[in-house]
């Protein structure tokens, strides 16, 4: 099982790889790039809830 000090680094390094894609997505007005971002911010999130949900069981 993952730790929590672990998660958090994850997760804090999946959100700023997701904020450099938004950055890139609104400099280069590119839709990929977006998409990225935003699939990106929803691993961190699923990350961060999966954790939770193991942690209350």
């Amino acid at each position: 099982m993952i730790s929590k000090n672990a998660l958090i680094i994850v997760a804090t390094l999946i959100t700023v790889a997701a904020a450099y894609f938004a950055y890139e997505a609104v400099t280069h007005h590119s839709y990929i790039y977006g998409l990225i971002s935003f699939f990106a911010v929803a691993l961190a999130a699923t990350a961060v809830r999966s954790y939770l949900k193991n942690q209350r069981q």
